[in-house]
């Protein structure tokens, strides 16, 4: 018992030294990755500086025109999910709500029915075979006390 318990600990510092070494691994991953993208924007600023005014002027022009376009996309996904939140709302207030009104009314009733039912059948029953098992008790006696 005591091996296993030993096992199961080495195991644990095991599992604990490995998620420690994949945290360490991953903080050096993320600095060559800021590195990377360092060294490539420091590269096309020396080209922009390289190329001339004029190309880039065109460069420029291109980026505007793209990061408009990007403007537009997210503008129309914002739309968008504004109509779908709105859709939402609205079956949620007007589909789901009678459903739910609906369940509340029948968990309801069957609390009247189940309440009716212990009040009328089961609580009558349970009093008629208490007093049975009275009865037989109290016979059980008499006879026992005759018997001997």
């Amino acid at each position: 018992m005591e091996e296993q318990t030993n096992q199961t600990t080495t195991e644990n510092k095991n599992v604990k030294n490995s998620a420690e070494g994949e945290k360490k691994g991953s903080g050096s991953k993320i600095i060559l990755i800021i590195a990377a993208v360092v060294l490539v924007l420091a590269g096309l600023i020396y080209l922009f500086i390289r190329l001339g005014p004029e190309t880039t002027g065109q460069i420029r022009d291109v980026t505007l025109v793209i990061t408009a376009l990007e403007g537009i996309v997210t503008t129309a996904a914002f739309v968008i999910l504004c109509i779908q939140a709105a859709r939402l709302v609205n079956f949620l207030k007007y589909e789901i709500s009678p459903i739910l009104k609906t369940a509340d009314k029948t968990a309801k009733k069957l609390y009247g029915t189940a309440s009716f039912l212990s009040d009328q059948a089961v609580e009558p029953a349970v009093k008629a075979a208490s007093t049975v098992s009275g009865i037989k008790s109290a016979a059980d006696t008499v006879l026992s006390v005759f018997k001997k």
